[in-house]
């Protein structure tokens, strides 16, 4: 990420430890820790401002590596900001819930288009459960949603 998208915020909470779950970004902040992160993030971030507040952005070296006062080159993966790979562990994970949900909505939609043998043969070979044909075709499509809801899409 450029320098110019980035946004350094401290956390200045009172808790000993700050997960991020309003913003759905899975990041992570311990008392007085500074992360440079996205600036569409960040103003959200600032606008708790009795958690966050803004920082002058620490220079970083080409290619994320900082030098010590020692003169030694430290590796950013090993002490540096994790900023990056959290977020992008973040989206991912949402990706694949907005997928499985998308899916079981797709599996519900099928339901929603079969007709009475369609609907007793999906019950019986994907969940093992019998639907009685007695059933009108309104109520038989109910409890093949209702084996969906309750054991997922197979």
């Amino acid at each position: 990420m450029s320098e110019a998208t980035t946004v350094a915020v401290r956390y200045i909470g009172r808790k000993p430890d700050y997960t991020d779950r309003l913003y759905k970004s899975g990041l992570t902040f311990t008392p007085r820790q500074e992360r440079s992160i996205p600036a569409t993030l960040a103003q959200r971030f600032l606008k708790h401002k009795d958690s966050f507040e803004q920082v002058e952005a620490a220079v970083v070296e080409p290619k994320g590596e900082k030098t010590t006062e020692a003169g030694t080159s430290t590796d950013p993966g090993q002490n540096g900001d994790d900023t990056d790979a959290l977020l992008a562990e973040a989206d991912k994970k949402e990706q694949d819930k907005k997928a499985a949900v998308a899916k079981l909505m797709d599996l519900k939609d099928q339901v929603n288009q079969m007709e009475k043998d369609a609907v007793q043969q999906f019950a019986r070979e994907k969940y093992d459960q019998a639907i009685p044909k007695t059933l009108t075709l309104p109520n038989m499509r109910a409890k093949a949603l209702e084996l969906i809801d309750q054991f997922g899409a197979r």
